[in-house]
């Protein structure tokens, strides 16, 4: 999101003339240390993955992205541009860590087709972990974002099981935000719908 997604959403919000005042404080973390600090009122906005059981929390749809599979460019798997789940199942994967939004959802797609993965690693963040597949440490299933392409890996689609991978903005139930943050809320989420969705 920090590379494309944020930056775009902000250029495009303070092109308006009565947001061309308004600064912005970033915070970066993975989903499961973002919510208590949106609940704990350390900022008024989210953009991460959906959470179960936080009712006092509401989650609107911003983007989707695609999940595919990253192997290596001498990865025997390199030989395909798609592929179902279930054909990787001999290989080690380089896998997100508890604390990613992403974890439940990948879990959820081995638990359909009834595949415990091999696990080799775990690892917090994506550029780690394309940074690790490029070595041919392992495989790794994450989402396709624009740097893959500087990386000696090849992706490939997943046909089966078929999944949507929503990007939420997230934010306090019937509570108070500043009026730049309200703007930039009904922004975000007017564009994400014309461009991301």
């Amino acid at each position: 999101m920090g590379a494309h997604t944020v930056p775009e959403l902000v250029q495009n919000f303070t092109k308006a003339e009565n947001h061309k005042n308004t600064t912005f404080s970033f915070y970066q973390g993975a989903t499961k240390s973002i919510i208590p600090d949106l609940k704990n009122e350390k900022f008024d906005l989210a953009i991460c993955s959906y959470v179960e059981n936080e009712p006092d929390i509401e989650f609107l749809p911003l983007t989707k992205q695609e999940l595919v599979i990253v192997v290596a460019e001498n990865h025997p798997l390199a030989q395909f541009d798609s592929i179902d789940l279930k054909d990787t199942a001999e290989y080690s994967y380089i896998f997100f860590s508890d604390t990613s939004g992403l974890r439940p959802l990948i879990d959820s797609l081995f638990k359909e087709i009834n595949i415990q993965p091999k696990i080799g690693c775990y690892v917090e963040e994506d550029t780690a972990m394309v940074g690790l597949v490029s070595v041919d440490y392992g495989i790794s299933i994450m989402p396709k974002i624009s740097s893959l392409a500087h990386y000696n890996v090849k992706v490939l689609s997943i046909n089966e099981p078929k999944h949507d991978r929503f990007i939420y903005l997230a934010s306090l139930k019937n509570h108070y935000i500043s009026p730049a943050s309200k703007a930039f809320k009904d922004f975000a989420l007017r564009y994400g719908e014309k461009h991301f969705l």
